[in-house]
């Protein structure tokens, strides 16, 4: 039997790295048609040249997706190319952290405006046009920091809370226009973000290998994908066990 993610369109921000690019990967491995949306030229090279072996169907963009025009090219370049979008993976993120008195005005907002702002634009961009074939799936990567506080990770948290709020809103919203909403919140994942940590607050993380890896949560992304019609996983909260 043909897989169900067959010719479907997926676009995946942040996929130049971590979750992003492990998910793109496994797309291509299924046979889907790939957007990657990255800061990174050279890791969307990287990233099509990975892919080669499973397939051609791959559009890359480097931007930022905080800024409009960006965002709204992408999407319709790849909207263009493959005549539909699928579905959204809203990937894109940073991470830095502080004492609330030593952040600096320049750093709350390239949070706020990486982590949050971005996932407004794209999602707003992208949903005319869910709207119009009838169907779409938008997948949020949250975080456990998305439901409970951290010190010194104010900015980190109000981005990933707002997700939520945003997500939770927006699945009342599309229900009607049959478009699924689900939102994920990944513990402690092995990626560049805990790499470029300074050493002492990575000695109080799990060993790199205890972390769950990027290849197991594309996976669960791509079984939530392939739910029946009728059939909606509403958040996934998982975390690095053993």
């Amino acid at each position: 039997m043909a897989n169900s993610l067959e010719g479907k369109s997926i676009l995946i921000t942040g996929a130049g790295k971590g979750i992003g690019r492990a998910t793109a990967l496994r797309s291509a491995e299924v046979g889907m048609k790939i957007g990657a949306f990255s800061r990174s030229e050279e890791d969307l090279l990287s990233l099509k040249q990975a892919v080669k072996p499973f397939s051609n169907s791959i559009i890359t963009t480097a931007g930022n997706i905080a800024i409009e025009s960006d965002v709204n090219s992408f999407v319709q370049n790849a909207s263009t190319a493959f005549q539909s979008i699928d579905v959204l993976i809203n990937n894109a993120g940073v991470y830095n952290y502080a004492p609330i008195e030593e952040y600096t005005e320049q750093q709350w907002d390239d949070m706020i405006a990486t982590n949050l702002k971005g996932v407004f634009l794209i999602t707003k961009a992208v949903v005319p046009i869910m709207k119009k074939q009838g169907h779409g799936h938008i997948i949020m990567i949250s975080s456990t920091l998305g439901k409970i506080g951290m010190a010194e990770r104010t900015a980190y948290c109000t981005s990933k809370f707002g997700i939520v709020g945003f997500s939770k809103a927006l699945s009342e919203e599309l229900r009607p226009h049959n478009i699924k909403v689900t939102i994920v919140y990944p513990g402690f994942v092995n990626t560049h973000i805990f790499s470029d940590l300074p050493a002492q607050e990575q000695t109080s993380l799990p060993s790199r290998t205890a972390m769950t890896q990027p290849e197991t949560v594309a996976d669960m992304l791509l079984n939530t994908l392939k739910q029946p019609h009728n059939t909606l996983i509403e958040e996934i909260d998982f975390s690095s066990w053993g």
